[in-house]
């Protein structure tokens, strides 16, 4: 539907008696309007957990109709007595499978999930054992020690990531400008991504937006100062030389992709579109060209001479 279409069935409710139509006031003066806002990413995201809902019910009445089996042949047996026990028995039961299906041992029903499964399920463990689950009611006073640790294993992680990116670039005789630019980049940033996917797919562009937008500001003043701060405080001499072959061109290329974003912004009325997602992966495309094929292999810049 268009936004006429939308505006065209905007419905007004008049709390407390009123008529619709009229002054659209209710006895304390107020009016509510109700617009639908629904769009196309809502109902993606609707249909793909109605799915998921349905399949997670199909499974536990399965489930449920094994147990009533297995209860009534035990009982038919002798084995256990025909009392509450019983139901009390398969009510715990119920809510240990449903605890199962959640938790990362349980093997994926789909053949396809499971080498996946299998490299996720170390980091599972580790975190399992490591990070109280919040999310529980029993633990959900620990939220601040499930920040703390995630933050512990964030810097980990990092840290080793960064580890084998430089020695694979001195092996590939690869910049450390292209590395950082690149595989660092994308590597560090696929939790912002992923996190703007999760709230884009509910319909709040804005933050996705402001999430884009402010962890780039926290990356270049608190990621660039409190690295600089804790280490130059305990060295001598207390500054790092940087290579500015490319600090320039890097700066020029940031300060465009600013321009270019709010101009295909503000030219589309502040609406994101799909379009605009094809053009914005486009021109992330050919940045990564320009990193490999400019700076590193034709070596524009004169990187490999610097290091001589």
């Amino acid at each position: 539907a268009t936004g006429a279409q939308w505006r065209a069935k905007q419905a007004v409710i008049v709390d407390g008696g009123g008529e619709v139509g009229g002054s659209g006031l209710t006895g304390d003066g107020s009016l509510h309007f109700i617009t639908p806002t629904m769009t196309l990413g809502h109902i993606r995201a609707y249909r793909a957990e109605a799915i998921k809902a349905a399949k997670t019910l199909a499974a536990r009445d399965a489930r449920a109709n094994e147990r009533a089996a297995a209860i009534a042949k035990a009982i038919e047996e002798g084995s256990i007595a025909d009392d509450g026990s019983v139901a009390a028995l398969s009510d715990v039961e119920f809510e240990t499978n449903d605890e199962n299906d959640a938790s990362p041992w349980h093997v994926p029903a789909n053949k396809k999930e499971w080498p996946l499964w299998a490299l996720s399920l170390p980091w599972y463990a580790a975190f399992q054992l490591t990070i109280p689950p919040c999310a529980n009611p029993r633990w959900e006073k620990w939220y601040t020690s499930s920040f703390a640790m995630s933050i512990v294993w964030i810097g980990f992680i990092t840290h080793w990531m960064v580890e084998w990116c430089v020695r694979i670039g001195c092996i590939l005789h690869i910049p450390a400008v292209v590395m950082g630019t690149t595989v660092l980049a994308a590597g560090t940033s696929i939790p912002d991504a992923l996190s703007s996917i999760a709230v884009a797919r509910d319909g709040l562009a804005d933050m996705a937006v402001a999430n884009a937008v402010g962890s780039n500001v926290f990356d270049i003043w608190l990621g660039l100062g409190l690295p600089w701060l804790l280490y130059l405080s305990w060295q001598t001499p207390n500054y790092i030389l940087v290579n500015t072959d490319e600090l320039i061109p890097s700066s020029i290329i940031l300060a465009g992709v600013l321009v270019v974003y709010y101009a295909s912004i503000a030219s589309n009325g502040f609406k994101l579109t799909m379009r605009m997602g094809y053009t914005f992966i486009a021109i992330y495309g050919v940045y990564v060209v320009y990193s490999i094929v400019l700076v590193w292999l034709l070596d524009v810049y004169g990187l490999e001479n610097a290091k001589k």
